[in-house]
């Protein structure tokens, strides 16, 4: 039988988050865990998630332990949100999505393209992140990567969408319906529907004339730039309308 939902409380509202850490250096207390104790700002900063810290772990890069973490802060704890930084990248110890694919019961692929789309507009390196992101129960897992910069950069890029993630996977049907009737009223932008010819063009619309070949006459090349009725939200945007 379909669930009917929950109406949260003001404190339910509250997103309880663990921060893993993925590393054999900080875990031999070789170096300093710059990453995962930035993460914990951000996520507590109320301009940002406003997030609660329930759970933090630093872990070798052993897979069998990361994937124990994870069940246990998703089952047992039943976090709402569990970051992992550390272990995405290319080397033969970067276990962290095997680990991640193996806990998780369904993925969320739009997150991780974000963070990879938002990374090569930063730097071409960042094809070389290989993050997970998914969902078991009602915990999202987002692997972050291992640098304190990259880290920050990857979670600056899916917040925006965060809250309501978080919303749509505890049922929170009051929260869900009002942001999706707040985005329902906003502006979109307009394409050209491909079963209706463009509209007849201005003499604004033309291009200058050109010639194709020689000896032929000159042709008027006529170009249609569909006209937008409104400017995209930005992530700040967004995330002030998700978090209202």
């Amino acid at each position: 039988m379909a669930s009917d939902g929950m109406i949260l409380t003001n404190h339910d509202h509250q997103i309880r988050v663990g921060i893993l850490t993925v590393s054999d250096s900080c875990f031999r207390n070789l170096a300093e865990d710059r990453s995962g104790i930035n993460l914990k700002d951000l996520v507590h900063d109320p301009s940002l998630l406003g997030g609660i810290i329930s759970a933090y772990k630093i872990v070798p890069d052993e897979i069998d332990e990361i994937k124990e973490t994870l069940v246990d802060w998703c089952d047992e704890k039943e976090l709402n949100l569990i970051l992992t930084t550390g272990g995405t990248g290319f080397a033969p110890r970067d276990v962290t999505p095997e680990a991640t694919r193996e806990v998780i019961e369904r993925e969320a692929p739009g997150m991780a393209l974000a963070m990879l789309m938002g990374s090569l507009n930063v730097t071409p390196l960042g094809m070389l992140s290989r993050p997970v992101c998914g969902i078991r129960g009602k915990t999202l897992i987002i692997n972050l990567p291992g640098s304190k910069k990259g880290s920050q950069e990857c979670f600056q890029f899916i917040l925006p969408a965060l809250p309501h993630a978080i919303d749509l996977l505890r049922d929170a049907i009051v929260k869900v319906k009002e942001v999706h009737d707040a985005l329902e009223d906003l502006p979109s932008l307009h394409h050209p529907s491909p079963l209706h010819p463009p509209p007849a063009h201005t003499s604004r619309q033309k291009t200058r004339v050109c010639s194709v070949r020689k000896r032929t006459r000159k042709r008027r090349t006529v170009v249609w730039h569909p006209q937008r009725t409104a400017a995209p939200l930005t992530s700040q945007q967004l995330l002030l309308l998700l978090r209202a």
